[in-house]
């Protein structure tokens, strides 16, 4: 007996159970909650390293104009906005060390202040990170909460005069805000080393000058608002 009928006896599925067949063989599982917020975590981890310790960067003019689109000056600071991932000839990188706080004002050249205020629930480490070189100097200290799985980080950073710094950002990434009714910079994102794209929008960067050193405030948008952000800056007298 031939079995040829099998393979040729081939009626076409309904219309509406083909369609719903192919939905839920295509259809890609949504990420839970907690894994979204383990990939923020490892974004804001590998970004606070990149965005603040690598994307400063001295440049001769002619390398300048190759890297950079446009340059934006916002209260003092210089910020290179460019499609293009850093190439290592125009970084400068910084290798922080661990003190305590104590320690660490004891060994910084310039001085600086605390906020007076900060987010309910956050509580300062520690142990702090400073790092130097002839051309930078700067302090970093971070705020955590056991409510909130992403920290908040304060950088404190003071360039030597002689040197012609700026903050390499991807284009379009900077706004103007203002702390203490003084011209700031709101930064949206970060340089993502696996992709080469100025990427990560969540990540956030507030940055402006007080006298002749730079502070930065930086976390998670969504974790703290951008209000408190900008009001614990208010805060550093």
């Amino acid at each position: 007996m031939s079995d040829g009928f099998l393979s040729q006896f081939q009626r076409e599925p309904r219309t509406e159970f083909a369609r719903r067949l192919y939905q839920r063989i295509s259809q890609q599982p949504e990420p839970t909650r907690h894994t979204r917020t383990a990939l923020r975590l490892a974004a804001l981890s590998f970004s606070i390293c990149l965005t603040l310790f690598v994307a400063l960067f001295a440049a001769s003019p002619v390398v300048r104009a190759k890297v950079v689109d446009a340059i934006r000056r916002i209260g003092g600071l210089n910020f290179h906005e460019t499609q293009d991932y850093p190439i290592s000839a125009t970084l400068r990188v910084l290798t922080p060390e661990s003190f305590s706080l104590e320690q660490a004002l004891q060994k910084l050249p310039f001085s600086f202040a605390l906020p007076g205020w900060v987010p309910e629930g956050y509580h300062l480490e520690e142990q702090v990170q400073v790092a130097e070189d002839i051309s930078l100097t700067y302090i970093r200290l971070t705020w955590r909460s056991p409510q909130q799985r992403a920290a908040l980080y304060l950088q404190a950073e003071k360039t030597q005069e002689n040197y012609d710094w700026g903050t390499l950002v991807g284009t379009g990434s900077v706004e103007e805000v203002r702390v203490n009714d003084q011209p700031a910079a709101l930064v949206h994102g970060s340089w993502n080393g696996q992709t080469r794209q100025w990427d990560i929008p969540e990540l956030i960067d507030l940055v402006w000058q007080k006298e002749d050193v730079t502070y930065h405030l930086q976390t998670i948008e969504g974790s703290v608002s951008i209000e408190n952000l900008t009001r614990m800056a208010e805060s550093i007298p």
